[in-house]
């Protein structure tokens, strides 16, 4: 009697929630780095950022003064409440962390690559941002996305983000659509059907 081996994907897990991590990190000290020297500025509706235009009217990379202390979307950052948020959030960032960390440690863990690579993608979104908030007390964000028409009037305006928002969001819809696909467990306990039996 020969014994399969199933696939586990842990190693993929963890190789995306560091690559994730390290790259979300490099790019946030690089781009403040850069535009902390403050030779340009981006000009859009009437806002002022140090930064660069990289697609005219669309998208542009930005240093905001302020740090973001609220979660997506700016939900929550606001000065009357920003140190609460932060704590908050904080919270949140790390429960998230420890929860998905124990259950990568189960021996059940890694079986499904897309549910793996999902949660490893949260893992580094969640760490990356966490890690902001407990330095800087604030999350450093810099992609902005918009619209800016003839007239200089912003017609959309897209809440500015980082990489470890990207991969959150990213890594919560490919969990979702998981959840959606997954096929469920064969059911190893099913008694044979007479067919088998009979050639037994």
């Amino acid at each position: 009697m020969t014994s399969t081996r199933q696939r586990s994907y842990r190693t993929l897990f963890w190789l995306i929630a560091l690559l994730g991590l390290g790259v979300d990190q490099a790019s946030k000290y690089g781009v403040y780095a850069w535009l902390d020297e403050g030779h340009n500025f981006v000009q859009v509706g009437g806002f002022s950022h140090p930064g660069y235009e990289i697609v005219p009217g669309v998208f542009s990379i930005v240093r905001q003064e302020q740090l973001n202390r609220g979660a997506l979307f700016g939900l929550g950052n606001h000065p009357e409440y920003g140190e609460k948020s932060n704590l908050l959030f904080m919270g949140v960032s790390a429960l998230a962390v420890c929860f998905i960390t124990a259950w990568s440690c189960k021996s059940s863990f890694g079986k499904e690559r897309s549910l793996a690579i999902a949660l490893g993608m949260i893992l580094a979104g969640a760490m990356g941002n966490l890690y902001d908030r407990v330095t800087f007390q604030g999350v450093r964000d810099f992609l902005w996305v918009y619209y800016q028409n003839a007239e200089q009037q912003i017609r959309f305006n897209y809440p500015v983000f980082n990489v470890a928002d990207c991969l959150l969001v990213c890594g919560a819809a490919l969990l979702l659509l998981h959840s959606f696909l997954a096929k469920p467990a064969e059911d190893k306990t099913k008694q044979p059907t007479a067919s088998t039996a009979a050639t037994a």
